[in-house]
């Protein structure tokens, strides 16, 4: 139900596999080269599009009511901003901890810094694992490194985490701390990336110094890989289809009890890889208080390979974009092979 604050129409989203361009409404809906994703940029009179006139931006969709999923009338002079953004990968966050000390009567400390729930700097949990050497030890860097990282897959266990949320590995006097990229459930896990921080410490058993509380630098944390939570990713481009196209179409999360949920059929897949073309627009509402709405087009063009070559039908869409805005208001083209 739309109220005055819903976000009902302020965005759309549009999950695009190839593009039909200069052809009129009629000829569009008639013929087909590509069939479901297709889409098109038509004047809103239905003539090709061309430079300055208002447009509308049409998907063919095999499930929509009348086959086509069409944006509302845009005018040129309405839009603000048309934004391109590449796929990029999700990357994993590596940390390692180098023992560069092995010292008798000292026990060293491994600690993944993991920001919880909200995944807040503020919201946090330490998980630690220790290895102590004795006074007459003869243990080598290669010995706690392992029992560093004995102990810490240890504490990850007891809470579930490891090889789900981290990964603990080990080599030499080195032990490297990643994150496991997570899986998302459609309306209830995004799949975001798990965050945290690493760090270590080495402190003396000795009695005179075992409260003086500092560290003896006998460990070095180096972030090897910062990690990069993707852009374009299926996962991303299938929540943004369970909220953008949730508030548009009722079929979406519809969760009222089994056996009567609707079975959704998302059209992103996980396992893509997509560019997207975000058109910034506004609606002014001619009315005695003149109010106006900013909105927002997502066109995610699914990428048939994962490499330039697959910027191709994103750039056609560009070039779309500039018989009818002009090339002032679209940016460059996409690298392509």
């Amino acid at each position: 139900m739309a109220g005055i604050f819903s976000p009902k129409n302020v965005a759309k989203l549009l999950i695009a596999k190839s593009n039909i361009s200069g052809s009129t409404l009629e000829n569009y809906i008639s013929t087909s080269t590509a069939g479901d994703g297709e889409v098109a940029i038509i004047s809103a009179n239905g003539e090709a599009p061309s430079e300055g006139t208002p447009f509308q931006v049409h998907l063919k969709e095999t499930d929509a009511v009348d086959g086509i999923n069409s944006t509302e009338i845009i005018n040129p002079d309405d839009v603000l901003d048309v934004k391109v953004s590449e796929y990029k990968a999700e990357e994993a966050k590596t940390v390692t901890i180098t023992v560069d000390t092995a010292e008798a009567g000292t026990t060293y400390r491994a600690s993944i810094i993991k920001y919880d729930h909200i995944q807040s700097s503020e919201n946090f949990r330490h998980i630690h694992g220790f290895y102590v050497t004795k006074t007459s030890s003869t243990d080598t860097v290669n010995d706690i490194a392992s029992g560093l990282a004995t102990s810490l897959q240890n504490s990850l266990k007891r809470e579930g985490l490891l090889d789900k949320e981290f990964s603990v590995t080990v080599a030499t006097d080195t032990v490297t701390i990643s994150n496991i990229p997570q899986k998302v459930v459609v309306g209830k896990d995004q799949g975001s990336a798990i965050r945290f921080d690493v760090e270590s410490a080495a402190k003396s058993n000795a009695n005179a110094t075992l409260s003086d509380g500092g560290d003896l630098g006998y460990t070095t944390v180096t972030v090897t890989a910062g990690g990069h939570p993707g852009a374009n990713t299926g996962k991303q481009v299938l929540n943004l289809e369970y909220f953008l196209n949730g508030y548009e179409t009722t079929d979406y999360s519809r969760e009222v009890g089994f056996p009567n949920n609707f079975n959704v059929d998302y059209k992103a897949n996980t396992g893509a890889t997509y560019n997207s073309v975000i058109i910034l627009h506004k609606k002014d509402r001619t009315y005695t208080n003149i109010e106006r709405q900013p909105r927002e087009l997502y066109v995610v063009f699914e990428k048939p390979t994962d490499d330039l070559a697959g910027n191709a039908e994103t750039n056609n869409f560009l070039g779309q974009l500039r018989n009818v805005l002009g090339t002032s208001k679209v940016p460059a083209d996409l690298a392509v092979v």
